[in-house]
């Protein structure tokens, strides 16, 4: 059985430690780079939506309060 150039040189073994110190590189690269505690552009993007979306329903609570009392729109 012929194997790979590399294979005759490092021989099995190593090439088995090599795969797995370079799983592990990679993993600890991609958790890294994964900073949970920065919200990222739509997260804060979502935040201001459900702010606004908040407002809103206050808002037109009050307009349907005011309907209700029959009051209109003259009073703040």
């Amino acid at each position: 059985m012929r194997g790979h150039r590399y294979t005759k040189r490092l021989g099995y073994a190593m090439l088995d430690k090599l795969w797995v110190i370079l799983l592990i590189g990679v993993s600890v690269m991609l958790l890294v780079a994964c900073d949970a505690n920065v919200p990222g552009p739509a997260e804060r993007a979502g935040k201001e939506v459900d702010k606004a979306a908040a407002s809103l329903g206050d808002k037109v609570e009050k307009a349907g309060e005011r309907i209700k009392d029959g009051s209109g729109a003259d009073k703040p």
